[in-house]
């Protein structure tokens, strides 16, 4: 790029200028105002450049004037050389944390059925309500389930949970299997209740 080039085209050349050299600031393009040879000494001045050093680094520059061109390298926005805005961590850190507590909240709110898979790979369905109490219930009634050695043998059930009240239906291949079934369910921390509809399969 020589010095013609230079001065014809500064409004173009300022933001790429600020990319390529990034220790000239604002006030170094104001102070070069487009001219080459104050360009070329204030290189020399932020990189300790001898003047010849300079101008070849200048002379092979090959800037493309064409592509768009915003100070967003620089700063992390365009359109400004102070720095990232001090609201951008902030919105970093709440735009997740929004949408967290909007999944969690909409997860409690309403009723969903999950299929999950036992050791024998049968499924065992469960009704989840919206009390934060009762889902843990379900949750753990269903863990212990899945640990018990009765689970081998068990079919599909499905358990559910309102207000501490645990309801348990479907069917199972023997007394025994409902009984233990019952006995786990009661030692959970707050079923106040449990009423266990299971069917024993002829």
């Amino acid at each position: 790029m020589n010095s013609n080039f230079f001065e014809a085209n500064w409004n173009q050349l300022k933001e790429l200028i600020l990319l390529k050299w990034n220790k000239l600031t604002e006030e170094d393009l104001r102070q070069i105002a487009g001219r080459f040879e104050q360009f070329i000494a204030k290189l020399q001045q932020r990189y300790g450049y001898t003047r010849e050093e300079a101008e070849d680094e200048v002379r092979n520059w090959k800037p493309n004037l064409s592509a768009e061109t915003t100070r967003r390298d620089r700063t992390g926005y365009a359109g400004s050389s102070t720095g990232t805005p001090k609201w951008l961590p902030w919105l970093l850190i709440g735009l997740p944390l929004l949408l967290l507590l909007g999944y969690l909240g909409n997860r409690e709110a309403k009723t969903e059925t999950t299929t999950v898979p036992t050791r024998t790979e049968t499924t065992t369905t469960m009704t989840r309500t919206n009390v934060a109490s009762d889902n843990l219930i379900i949750d753990t009634l269903r863990n212990r389930l899945m640990n018990s050695e009765f689970m081998q043998n068990l079919s599909t059930i499905r358990i559910e949970s309102a207000d501490g009240v645990v309801t348990i239906r479907g069917t199972v291949a023997s007394e025994q299997q409902k009984d233990m079934i019952t006995a786990i369910a009661n030692r959970i921390p707050n079923v106040k209740q449990v009423n266990n509809l299971l069917e024993v399969r002829q």
